[in-house]
């Protein structure tokens, strides 16, 4: 499928809802062209500035991604437009989810957050790849405001971009909450750059990734430094027994933690 079919030049300059059976009409299914239409209404929703504090985008409500389309980007601009330093209102959260972020889009949303007091981003399966996670480690780098950083589902998994991303969470003057669910953080090299990022968070999460025994003892590790860390979350992860018992071990050299979350870990 083709992302150059254009809409007629009045139609793109006023980010006209495009209906489900326009989608349809150049080979979207169904499902899917009625996704593409209420992510527009959704997004002009928005726009118009309803007093919501939290402004949540979901392309779609089954477990695949919304595909990108370059027929979005007036829907994505108008938006982003619209947020573009809307401190007054009080948003002071963005959670995308299961949307494509191409970089075109990425470099539309990251300026117009930057100009809002934002206090927590949560981005699950948007699609990021190394490009949408070194634009995110940039915003990070300059941002003064936020608290909570959520990325679910888009892999993590280039040294270097991981090693930004961290220097950017060390360095954070607010932010003290990080949940990374199926990032790819049994890669052990990743795992610890990320962990050195976040020695002076409140909570952490690493839930929804097969970690695999060197993955858990760099965690058991981090847990026996005893940072300031009050919270762990780890649900959704398999371990073994040893696994467990290396934790345990762990803990009892701790002071700090409060919590440490294993619901639904499964034990192999």
């Amino acid at each position: 499928m083709s992302n150059q079919a254009v809409l007629p030049r009045r139609s793109r300059r006023l980010a006209t809802i495009i209906p489900a059976s326009h989608w349809i009409s150049i080979g979207y299914l169904e499902e899917e062209a009625q996704a593409m239409e209420k992510l527009q209404n959704d997004m002009k929703k928005y726009c118009d500035g309803g007093g919501e504090t939290t402004i949540r985008i979901e392309g779609s409500s089954a477990d695949v991604r919304l595909r990108h389309h370059d027929m979005l980007l007036p829907h994505w601009q108008r938006l982003f437009k619209a947020l573009h330093g809307r401190t007054s209102t009080n948003v002071n959260s963005i959670r995308i989810y299961k949307s494509t972020l191409s970089k075109p889009v990425l470099d539309i949303m990251f300026p117009s957050l930057q100009s809002m007091n934002l206090t927590e981003i949560c981005l699950f399966n948007v699609g990021l790849g190394n490009e949408g996670f070194q634009c995110l480690t940039s915003f990070t780098g300059k941002n003064t405001t936020l608290k909570k950083l959520v990325i679910g589902m888009d892999n993590l998994d280039d040294v270097t971009v991981a090693t930004s991303l961290s220097d950017a969470l060390k360095n954070h003057p607010t932010l003290d909450m990080l949940l990374c669910a199926a990032c790819g953080l049994n890669n052990v090299t990743i795992l610890e750059k990320i962990l050195e990022g976040c020695t002076s968070f409140l909570a952490l999460g690493v839930t929804m990734n097969y970690l695999g025994s060197e993955a858990i003892a760099l965690l058991a590790d981090f847990i026996s430094s005893n940072h300031s860390v009050k919270v762990i979350q780890l649900q959704e992860c398999e371990m073994t027994d040893t696994d467990a018992i290396l934790l345990a071990d762990a803990l009892n050299k701790n002071t700090h933690l409060r919590d440490l979350d294993m619901i639904w870990v499964t034990m192999i």
